[in-house]
């Protein structure tokens, strides 16, 4: 990849060099002949070679004949590299395409060949890296590097959804000066870096085995002069949301000046996200913020596995806006906001309040936090930019429990009998109006009476069959029905809160987490939206009339208070209702007619 003419096929005489995908991004040979090489040296370790690969690209268009001439460029690169003079195309192209694993599992790699193929293809000071993390479970963590934690037993979620990064490598061959490297072109062609979990962070001059710890910087007021805010080269710092936020906080205070507001720098960096990840391990910046942007409804997992550990084994932190770890699961991700905050650990929490306030536009005031939750309500979670706040995010999929939610629920042992199976008030006229606004809807539920022998498969059928004919003879309709009879290891994995029938949904509808929401009476089904995630609504009745009690036993009006969101600066309340931490932030509603009306954006 060092090699930049050659890989761009200037010269090559046989093949382009640069294709752009579906999202308009570019594809080089690089990338493709990156991703084949780490995936062929993996595969020859014997300890990772059942170790499945999650990687950007796929070989789909370099097998067709359009792509025969990028496919001899990829494969003369690859054996021009020591010990793969001998790699076949056939070879080539299955190396390419093992990285199709869907990010689940207990174990597997995550690869991103280029990031920052625009800047690999600039030159100059440009920075490009190469990516790659082993992620794993909880167990995966105990197994490699010791217990960190003990697991919950008592807890109703999978642990073994629990992906977080162990190790994480980052080659950057362009970069020579920041933070703590001191070197210069001549001394080394660029730099590695690596963090291994409970091991600490590491960097070394590519050419040279002289291995030193990265460390982050001690920066911490966001707004000192000693602070460097890491952003792109086509941003400035004034016009970065949580910089807005700073300004409006000092003029709502009158205790700072605009000057002593922005005396923190900002280091530019092009191209990618992770060389800005590698700048906060490094030392060379204090901060490094990846705001929501317009159109874009989640986050490549590859964009951001490989430094996450980097960072935090330096010494800094890693999270949503809400201090909330990064759920790295499946390909893409929708971090809480859509943002990112990736600090040296001082300065996180002022910098996560800064970003909270600037892309939600509301000061940090006492006054106002009625005025956030309507606004989150009103969609300002989605892809947008804050002069969008108060559009309704156009969500495209609606995930609904059954029981509780759509039926009224009759109890344990659940709805066993056709003639026990009654519409919740409104349920029907919820789901007209989701079919109106062309919201794909698919019922997710549990049915364990079929694994108790309370029910037989087809019985249930009927029941569904029942269902489909209630709410059609009041003009709503459903476009699937998913469900878990608990039968077997495979129907206990299937079932909520395994976020597996979730997935399914997704996949066969192609929509992704950000522009799905899920509406349940259990913290199953929150716990299972969670770990897609997606947005959440909680309904107060079926099992949520517990809540709902609980919540007037806090003295909360649920008539005036509803809807209510409860994130995470709301974790007391959420305890002593009974919601689980990990679910928040969920929004509490009356029932799925009310859920409907926020999810349309009428709500609140």
């Amino acid at each position: 990849a060092d090699q930049r003419r050659g890989a761009e096929g200037e010269g090559e005489g046989d093949g382009e060099g640069e294709w752009r995908k579906g999202d308009r991004t570019p594809v080089t040979v690089a990338d493709y002949a990156v991703q084949a090489l780490v995936s062929l040296a993996l595969a020859r370790a014997t300890d990772h070679q059942l170790v499945p690969l999650l990687a950007e690209e796929d070989a789909e268009e370099l097998r067709g004949s359009d792509g025969a001439a990028m496919r001899r460029t990829v494969l003369r690169r690859v054996r021009q590299v020591p010990g793969y003079e001998d790699v076949s195309e056939e070879e080539l192209l299955a190396a390419i395409d093992r990285g199709d694993h869907d990010g689940e599992g207990p174990l597997f790699w995550v690869l991103d060949p280029i990031d920052g193929t625009a800047g690999f293809m600039q030159g100059g000071d440009c920075q490009y890296v190469i990516g790659l993390a082993l992620m794993g479970t909880t167990q995966a963590v105990a197994a490699l590097f010791g217990p960190q934690r003990q697991p919950d037993q008592d807890a109703e979620c999978d642990d073994a959804s629990d992906v977080q990064p162990l190790i994480g490598v980052m080659g950057m061959p362009n970069l020579h000066k920041l933070g703590v490297l001191e070197l210069t072109r001549e001394e080394a062609p660029g730099v590695l870096l690596t963090a291994a979990k409970q091991q600490g962070a590491f960097w070394t001059p590519l050419d040279v085995d002289d291995w030193r710890r990265a460390q982050v910087d001690s920066a911490d007021l966001l707004q000192a002069s000693a602070t460097s805010i890491c952003i792109s080269d086509h941003e400035t710092l004034d016009e970065l949301p949580m910089m807005r936020a700073l300004q409006m906080q000092a003029a709502v205070t009158a205790s700072t000046s605009k000057s002593e507001l922005v005396a923190c720098s900002g280091l530019r960096l092009c191209c990618g996200s992770l060389c800005k990840y590698a700048a906060v391990a490094l030392g060379g910046a204090s901060l490094f913020v990846q705001h929501p942007v317009p159109g874009v409804p989640a986050l490549k997992v590859w964009d951001h596995a490989s430094a996450v550990v980097c960072v935090e084994e330096a010494g800094g932190r890693v999270s949503d806006m809400y201090q909330q770890p990064l759920l790295l699961r499946g390909r893409s991700f929708a971090p809480d906001g859509l943002a990112v905050v990736v600090s040296n650990g001082t300065l996180h929490e002022q910098a996560c309040a800064c970003v909270r306030r600037g892309v939600l536009e509301l000061e940090e005031d006492p006054g106002l936090v009625e005025a956030r939750r309507k606004a989150f309500l009103r969609g300002v979670q989605g892809p947008r930019l804050s002069s969008e706040v108060g559009r309704p995010q156009q969500f495209k999929l609606a995930l609904l429990d059954r029981d509780g939610v759509i039926n009224v629920d009759v109890g344990s042992p659940g709805v066993v009998r056709l003639e026990d199976f009654l519409l919740e008030d409104g349920s029907a006229r919820a789901i007209r109006r989701l079919n109106e606004a062309e919201v794909r809807v698919v019922v997710v539920t549990n049915q364990s009476c079929v694994a108790k022998g309370l029910l037989t498969e087809a019985a249930l059928q009927d029941i569904h069959r029942r269902m489909v004919q209630l709410l059609e003879s009041e003009g709503a309709r459903l476009d699937d029905i998913k469900y878990a009879t608990f039968q077997g290891n495979e129907g206990e994995k299937r079932a909520k809160p395994s976020p597996e029938m979730l997935f399914e949904a997704l996949r066969d509808s192609n929509v992704d987490a950000a522009q799905a929401v899920m509406i349940g009476d259990t913290l199953s089904d929150m716990r299972a939206a969670a770990k897609l995630p997606c947005q959440r609504f909680l309904v107060l009745t079926g099992h949520g009339r517990s809540i709902r009690e609980a919540l007037e036993a806090q003295d909360v009006d649920t008539l005036s208070a509803l809807p209510l969101l409860l994130s995470q600066e709301d974790a007391d309340l959420a305890a002593a209702v009974g919601v689980a931490t990990e679910v928040l932030p969920v929004t509490l509603v009356a029932n799925l007619e009310s859920a409907v009306e926020c999810v349309l954006g009428k709500g609140a």
